[in-house]
């Protein structure tokens, strides 16, 4: 299967295949979000109960970095209750941070730029997209994981 690497500029295409991705997961999704507003934002727009489904259906092993405040924290410990699959671990935030990170099995990679961390919906905070199947990518973003 050849490489991909596809830019998507428009952020609701961007979150429909960030959706997608989410529900092919066969093994593993690994999340690095860029601020607590993006942790809300992707939790207003069903990303969390998305994963708890994901999870628990097919023993799917998620793990999330987020900086956290204390609604995060409680809606992470309610995540991490509906599923033994789901880790959801604290990052420092970082005003320099500007990208969340979708990985799933370590095959597919969704790079998404935040463009207003003060908005609201999903599509109007997001910038650029890069989608990849690139291996030297996927691995590169799942090095970055593991670090944090």
């Amino acid at each position: 299967m050849p490489e991909i690497i596809e830019i998507i500029r428009n952020p609701s295409v961007g979150q429909e295949l960030a959706f997608k991705l989410i529900r092919s997961a066969k093994k593993e999704i690994l999340v690095i979000l860029s601020s607590v507003n993006t942790f809300m934002r992707q939790s207003r727009a069903g990303s969390g109960q998305l994963i708890v489904e994901v999870a628990n259906s097919r023993n799917v092993s998620v793990i999330v970095l987020t900086p956290m405040d204390d609604v995060v924290r409680k809606i992470a410990k309610d995540l991490e209750k509906q599923s033994a699959n789901i880790k959801i671990r604290s990052i420092e935030p970082s005003s320099r941070s500007t990208i969340t990170v979708l990985i799933v099995d370590r095959k597919s990679s969704l790079v998404l730029e935040l463009k207003d961390d003060s908005r609201l919906v999903p599509a109007e905070a997001t910038g650029n997209i890069t989608y990849s199947t690139s291996q030297a990518t996927v691995l590169s973003y799942v090095q970055c994981s593991k670090a944090s």
